[in-house]
């Protein structure tokens, strides 16, 4: 398991694995492991560069540009792969293109992109919520890419549980046809506060990544 920002992510682990149970072994790797806040700072992002938000092991979240991020990915794959894993899962639903690797290196977007493309008749509306409004530019181009018309309501999963209701309820002005949690910092919680809220049917990202390549891998 690749995450953006610093492991372990027990929070989102403790998804595979209750979906898994004992069937695989897990290794972990972040993309910021060993870097220091002062490090990060200097990944802000620049003008026109796509947006991701990262969380240190401390809690603490900075927004990055993605392009700081893709050779470090490359850099846990390449030594998940030396330890001897069978497949990796980058644990973001952020749009990154195939990385080198010997295993099966699976990207979530695709399967959460394709999955809600495929649940929605044309012309109906998609709750996507978003960690921060500024991804909402490249998120849209990626989701027209499917046949997706989506609105969008962003809330930060590490913020509490407050803004995740907030930014449900902007959903409420819109007839969407369903919501899809689209990072894998969303918890169960959160998205059982969605449902709760708008009363629509809701997709969490990360869940829908576990049972997906639990089907391939497994």
């Amino acid at each position: 398991m690749v995450s953006i920002g610093q492991s372990p992510r027990p929070d989102i682990i403790s998804v595979f694995e209750e979906l898994w149970g004992n069937q695989a072994e897990i290794l972990e790797a972040g993309a910021l492991d060993g870097l220091k806040h002062e490090d990060v700072k200097h990944m802000a992002p620049n003008q026109g560069d796509d947006v991701l938000v990262v969380k240190m092991a401390d809690g603490q979240q900075y927004i990055v540009g993605r392009r700081y991020l893709i050779p470090r990915i490359q850099a846990c794959a390449d030594a998940l792969v030396s330890e001897g894993i069978t497949a990796a899962i980058l644990l973001c639903t952020g749009d990154f293109r195939p990385f080198r690797c010997t295993v099966p290196f699976i990207i979530p977007q695709k399967i959460v992109d394709n999955t809600v493309s495929a649940l929605v008749s044309a012309g109906q509306v998609v709750g996507v919520m978003i960690p921060t409004g500024e991804q909402q530019k490249q998120m849209r181009r990626n989701l027209a890419c499917n046949g997706i018309v989506p609105v969008f309501a962003s809330a930060s999963p590490h913020n509490g549980e407050q803004g995740i209701i907030e930014a449900a309820h902007q959903f409420k002005r819109y007839d969407v046809s369903l919501i899809v949690m689209h990072c894998f910092g969303y918890t169960r919680r959160m998205r059982e506060l969605v449902q709760e809220t708008t009363g629509k049917p809701v997709l969490l990202s990360n869940m829908l990544v576990a049972k997906v390549t639990g089907e391939l891998l497994l």
